[in-house]
């Protein structure tokens, strides 16, 4: 029996954006943006209070995402940007 635990690039790269974030903020650096948000983090972006609505936005293929689990899902951060720019117009 090994004793390792595998990641998905997607999960690795999650994890290593909130340890940069966290040791930019040790160092009183201004952190790097994370390239994936939670679904909490999209709601405040997008002044949405309904999980229904952000599963809307979802399958409307309004915003791009990634499932890290099989319920675990993370929002790009360009592609929130980007909705929100087509918003304002």
């Amino acid at each position: 029996m090994s004793n390792y635990l595998q990641l998905s690039d997607e999960f690795f790269d999650q994890i290593a954006q909130r340890i940069a974030l966290l040791l930019a903020q040790q160092l009183g650096q201004t952190a790097p943006q994370p390239e994936w948000l939670t679904p909490q983090e999209t709601m405040e972006m997008l002044n949405v209070t309904s999980p229904v609505t952000m599963q809307n936005i979802r399958d409307d293929g309004r915003l791009k995402f990634t499932y890290i689990t099989p319920r675990k899902v993370l929002y790009n951060r360009q592609s929130i940007l980007d909705y929100l720019e087509s918003k304002s117009v």
